[in-house]
């Protein structure tokens, strides 16, 4: 995989918001140089099983996972392949969802605890997540650095393992925020393994204003596709 071992730790394909086909974030992934990509989608691992087989294919680590919409914050957990059983699917507990991780040995991460326009989510003031939760994300590609730096404060203040991803929904935002991993991986396993040892650096982050350009692209972009389903689906009429 190289001399470093770049690990992008959210992102999201066409199975959840993002508008990439897993293959298109894997290989965006590669040619940005990373080792090791995470699907986090919303909800879901619907995705995850795909991207697994593609990885030997393309050269890089895919590292199952999801972002779960819990009612106190969004939650990360890695090491995830099948899908959640279906009460943890619809705004569930972050406690619950906390102690369903700690059973099943998957890696949580609090995702972007203080939101994307500087509102913080319920979390920032409950205790026993913190508390529980493996990880805090302290650098989010798509999060203001202000946001970014009380993410920071927080894992420091309850000894949480940081975590870093670009929360990529375009290809362009893929390796915007990444963990550098100290030792060599070869699977998907060892970069987990490499998490709860805290043996990694977390760095990356983006301007406010390539933060806004990269949301009007997406939005864009998705205009276009919505315009394009439509048009393919008179044609078929």
């Amino acid at each position: 995989m190289g001399e470093y071992w770049l690990v992008d730790l959210h992102a999201h394909t066409i199975c959840s918001d993002g508008l990439m086909t897993i293959r298109e974030l894997l290989l965006a992934a590669k040619r940005r140089g990373l080792s090791g990509i995470a699907i986090t989608d919303h909800d879901t691992t619907r995705c995850v099983k795909k991207a697994l087989s593609l990885a030997r294919e393309i050269d890089i680590i895919v590292v199952p996972g999801i972002e779960v919409s819990t009612r106190e914050a969004h939650l990360l957990l890695y090491g995830i392949v099948e899908e959640l059983p279906e009460k943890y699917r619809s705004k569930p507990s972050i406690l619950e969802v906390l102690d369903y991780a700690r059973g099943n040995n998957y890696f949580s991460s609090i995702a972007h605890p203080f939101g994307r326009i500087l509102k913080p989510y319920p979390v920032v003031h409950l205790r026993e997540a913190l508390l529980k939760a493996d990880g805090i994300e302290v650098i989010n590609g798509r999060t203001p650095s202000r946001s970014n730096e009380k993410a920071i404060r927080l894992a420091l203040r309850y000894n949480k393992i940081p975590t870093a991803g670009s929360d990529a929904h375009i290809p362009e935002e893929v390796g915007s925020a990444k963990i550098l991993l100290k030792e060599p991986v070869e699977n998907y396993s060892q970069i987990i393994e490499q998490l709860y040892k805290n043996n990694h650096i977390v760095y990356g982050g983006r301007s406010l204003r390539q933060i806004i350009s990269s949301i009007l692209k997406k939005r864009l972009r998705r205009l276009l596709r919505g315009k394009l389903m439509r048009k393919q689906h008179l044609e078929k009429q």
